[in-house]
C-alpha cells in the first residue's frame, strides 16, 4: 500500500553524485542522487544534519565552511554533464601577527573542473558560481532549516518595514539591505530584489525631473497602487497553492502601509511594510500564527521562490534541502505538506532529510532507490548507502501484502542496528 501520487517524472538537471571527506562526522562517503524527491533516513547522531549543511556549503561554492575538506560533485543538465573537484586547504602563516584571518581563493590548493568530460580553467577573475553561470549551468540551493529561520527582528515578517525611497531625487538602495545572508530567505530575496526594480523603473520615469519637484510630480496614491499591485502578482504562485497544504487561506502585502512625502528633506518614505496572513477569517500578522503554521508557510514559500525567478531557466539546476519536514506540525498537515512536496519534486530536485516514517509514505513501491540510509560507524564515521535489491524486493513484499512503508521502517530491519 501507499500514498504516493505517482512516480515522479525524470529530469535532465539534477545533482547527480556527491563525495565528500573529511568534514565534521564525515571521513568518506559517496552518494548517488534522483532526479525529484530523495529522503535521508538516519538516527539522531547519524550525520545527516552534517551532510546537508555541507551539501549547502558546497553547491554554493563557500569555502570557509569546507576548510580542509574534500569534495567532487557531478550534475547533468540538459546540456551536458559537469564534475567539480575541489580539496579546500587551510594555510597558517608563518607569522601570526601578519593573519588577518581572510581566507579566500588561494587556499584552494586543489581545484578541477571538467565539462561533458573535458578539463576547464576557471578565470582567476571570476568565482566557481559565476563562471558557470557565463557557461550557462546554473546552480541554485536552498536551505530550509528547523523551526522558521527568520530572526525576531526580521522586517516584513515579524516586524514593519520602514525604508527610504527616494532621497535628493535618487532611489536609495537601503531597500536591498533587507536581504542578508545572516537572515537569507529565498522568498524574502526574491520578493525585494523584484520590488527594487519596480520601483527603479517607476523613478526612471522621473528621471528628467528637476529632484526639487520629484515630490510635488509624484502621485502617492498612483505609487501605492503600483506597489500593491506587484506584490499581488508576486504573491500569486503561493496564493494559488498555500489554501490546499496550509491553515493559510491567503497572504496579501499590508494594504494600510504609508507612503510619506517629506517636501522639506526632498524624501519619499515607506511604512508599516508587512506581510499579513488570511487564517480563519481574520488577517494576521505572522507573530500570531501558530509555531506549525509559520513552518508550512516557511517551506512552502522558500520551495516555490524559485518559480518567481525572472531569470530562472529550465535548466537550471535548483535543490531545496530540508531539514525536518515534520518538526511542529500534526500528521494529517504533515501528509498534505507531503503531497505538495511531491508535487513540485516533478520540476526541481527536493532532498530532505527525517525521523518520520510518514514521510516515507510519499514513495511509491517503485520509489524505493530514493531511500538514504545515513548512519554512524565506530571507524568510519557518518555512512550514506541505499537500499540493496534485496532490501529493495522485502520492503516491497511488505508494501503489497502488510502495511505502509512507514510501518516496514517502524517494524522492520530497514536501518542498521
Amino acid at each position: 500500500m501507499s500514498k504516493a501520487n505517482g512516480a515522479i517524472e525524470k529530469k535532465d538537471t539534477y545533482l547527480q553524485h556527491v563525495s565528500l571527506k573529511n568534514y565534521k562526522s564525515i571521513k568518506d562517503v559517496e552518494i548517488d542522487f534522483k532526479p525529484g524527491l530523495n529522503i535521508i533516513i538516519g538516527k539522531n547522531g547519524s550525520g545527516k544534519t552534517n551532510f546537508i549543511n555541507a551539501l549547502n556549503a558546497i553547491l554554493n561554492f563557500k569555502y570557509n565552511d569546507l576548510l580542509d575538506t574534500e569534495y567532487d560533485i557531478k550534475a547533468s543538465f540538459k546540456k551536458g554533464e559537469i564534475d567539480f573537484h575541489a580539496f579546500v586547504k587551510y594555510f597558517m602563516p608563518n607569522d601570526l601577527l601578519e593573519f588577518d584571518g581572510h581566507i579566500g581563493r588561494s587556499f584552494n590548493n586543489e581545484n578541477r573542473l571538467k565539462i561533458n568530460g573535458e578539463g576547464v580553467e576557471i578565470p582567476e577573475n571570476l568565482n566557481e558560481r559565476d563562471f558557470l553561470r557565463d557557461q550557462d549551468y546554473y546552480f541554485l540551493d536552498i536551505l530550509i532549516k528547523h523551526g522558521t529561520y527568520y530572526r525576531e527582528d526580521a522586517q516584513f515578517i515579524n516586524l514593519p518595514l520602514s525604508f527610504v525611497l527616494v532621497n535628493n531625487g535618487k532611489v536609495t538602495n537601503q531597500l536591498m539591505s533587507v536581504i542578508s545572508d545572516d537572515n537569507r530567505s529565498m522568498f524574502i530575496e526574491v520578493y525585494f530584489y523584484r520590488l527594487n526594480i519596480l520601483l527603479v523603473q517607476l523613478y526612471s520615469t522621473y528621471s528628467a525631473i528637476d529632484a526639487a519637484e520629484f515630490a510635488n510630480q509624484v502621485s502617492l496614491e498612483e505609487l501605492k497602487i503600483e506597489i500593491l499591485s506587484f506584490s499581488d502578482r508576486c504573491l500569486r504562485k503561493i496564493n494559488n497553492l498555500i489554501s490546499d497544504f496550509s491553515p493559510i487561506k491567503g497572504l496579501r502585502l499590508n494594504p494600510n502601509f504609508i507612503v510619506i512625502k517629506d517636501d522639506i528633506e526632498r524624501k519619499l518614505i515607506i511604512a508599516n511594510f508587512y506581510l499579513e496572513f488570511l487564517v480563519d477569517e481574520n488577517w494576521l500578522t505572522f507573530r500570531l500564527l501558530s509555531d506549525g503554521t509559520k513552518r508550512l508557510f516557511y517551506i512552502i514559500s522558500e520551495i516555490l521562490s524559485r518559480d518567481s525567478l525572472s531569470y530562472a531557466g529550465d535548466d537550471d539546476l535548483f535543490i531545496a534541502l530540508l531539514e525536518e519536514p515534520e518538526l511542529g506540525i500534526h500528521p494529517h498537515q504533515l501528509h498534505k505538506l507531503m503531497q505538495f512536496i511531491k508535487e513540485q519534486s516533478r520540476e526541481k530536485q527536493i532532498i530532505i532529510t527525517t525521523h518520520s516514517p510518514q514521510v516515507l509514505d510519499a514513495l511509491g513501491p517503485d520509489e524505493l532507490d530514493r531511500i538514504i540510509i545515513c548512519h554512524s560507524d565506530p571507524k568510519n564515521g557518518t555512512q550514506l548507502s541505499h537500499l540493496s535489491e534485496k532490501e529493495i524486493v522485502k520492503a516491497k513484499k511488505y508494501m503489497k501484502e502488510e502495511a505502509f512503508l512507514s510501518d516496514y521502517w517502524r517494524f522492520s530491519d530497514l536501518e542498521p542496528a
